[in-house]
């Protein structure tokens, strides 16, 4: 784990409270502290209890919205 990740942080994830006050959750840093690991846990592990999840890498996302955006479904903020 790197040092910068907060311990406290980390079991507040796992416990998925954020998921309880309807908040999203945004993994942002380098290439290669672990984003996708900690974000394929998490949602594994809401999962259990039945809650749904979805995961889209921030590329992904950008793409979609100019589809989206390009197909008129979409209004862009920018």
């Amino acid at each position: 784990m790197p040092a910068n990740i907060n311990k406290l942080q980390l079991l507040d994830l796992s416990s998925l409270h954020f998921m309880d006050r309807h908040e999203n959750l945004l993994f942002i840093g380098g290439s290669g502290i672990g984003r996708t690991h900690l974000a394929t846990a998490t949602g594994m592990k809401s999962c259990k209890p039945r809650f749904s999840m979805y995961f889209i890498t921030c590329h992904d996302l950008i793409g979609r919205l100019i589809k989206a955006y390009q197909e008129n479904r979409h209004k862009l903020f920018f």
